[in-house]
Order: C-alpha cells, then sequence, then structure tokens
C-alpha cells in the first residue's frame, strides 16, 4: 500500500498540518458521539507529502509524476447542511473533476483525466470523510482519499492510499 498526502487552504490562506494520536478508548469515544464536519470551501494545494510514491503505485512516468506534483490544484467542496451530500470540484492542469455523491449511497462512475471509477462515499469512523475509487474496468487497484479539517478548519488534509488487488 502506498499513500501520500496533500494539504490545502482556503484560497488566500496560510497551511499548516497538525497531527494527534489517540488511545482504543478515546477512538471508540469518538466514534461514538461522531458527528460529520462540513469541509465547504475552496482549498488550494499547498504541500505534499509521498505523493509522487503514491502517483508511482499506480504506474505513472517521471514526467507525469513531476507534472501532477507541481500542478496548482483547487479543490471545491460543498456540503448540505446536514454533510450527507458532497460536491468535490478538483481543478488543475488535466484535472477537472466535478462529482456530487450521496455519503452512504449507491456508488458512481466518475471519470479522472482517462480513467473510469466507480466511487464510493463514507464517513470513517474517525470522522474523515472517505472517498472510495475502484479503478474500472479491470478492477485491478482501489484509491482511498481521506479528507479531513486540521489547524482549527484552517487547513483540509488529503491522505491517499493505493490499494492493489
Amino acid at each position: 500500500m502506498e499513500g501520500g498526502s496533500v494539504t490545502s487552504t482556503p484560497v488566500g490562506g496560510s497551511a499548516a498540518v497538525a497531527t494527534s494520536t489517540v488511545s482504543a478508548t478515546e477512538s471508540e469515544k469518538l466514534a461514538k458521539d461522531f458527528k460529520p464536519f462540513n469541509l465547504s470551501g475552496v482549498w488550494k494545494r499547498v504541500r505534499i507529502e509521498n505523493y509522487e510514491n503514491f502517483l508511482a503505485a499506480q504506474g505513472a512516468s517521471y514526467v507525469q509524476k513531476k507534472l501532477a506534483c507541481s500542478i496548482s490544484m483547487i479543490h471545491t467542496i460543498t456540503m448540505d447542511d446536514e454533510c450527507t451530500v458532497a460536491r468535490i470540484q478538483e481543478k488543475g492542469g488535466p484535472i477537472d473533476t466535478d462529482n456530487e455523491y450521496v455519503i452512504g449511497g449507491e456508488s458512481k462512475e466518475t471519470l479522472t483525466i482517462k480513467n473510469v471509477f466507480l466511487d464510493t462515499v463514507t464517513w470513517s469512523s474517525d470522522g474523515r470523510l472517505l472517498v472510495k475509487k475502484l479503478k474500472l474496468p479491470e478492477k485491478g487497484y482501489e484509491l482511498w482519499v481521506y479528507r479531513s479539517l486540521e489547524n482549527n478548519g484552517k487547513t483540509i488534509k488529503l491522505v491517499s492510499f493505493f490499494l492493489p488487488f
């Protein structure tokens, strides 16, 4: 499993990444008391970590990896008040996606560049929005993309994993 993370800030903001560790008991309590966070906003990518390895695991060439890491990405997320519907738009370089999801609803086919995926969106037990992207048609791998707010809502962090079958 290869993973990478991307930190994005509101357009015009500054970046900071915060991490924390909780015990299993605290984690169970957090899951029980979980209330989804509204991730709505326009977010600009400001930092990446291990993203080239994440892309390489998917078969990206050296040039593709360098280009993907240098693109100024903008993520626009719009959620309803109950945090049950999310519209996720990603723009930068050759990427221009606009997908609306019912969180916890039916999977839907999406297109990123020339790749077709079957996306399923849920809330993880620790409060992150999780988009699982199954590669079609061969179903040879799945991408997991977690999104969560950090730094008192000033940044949104994306953590991505490549899971081959």
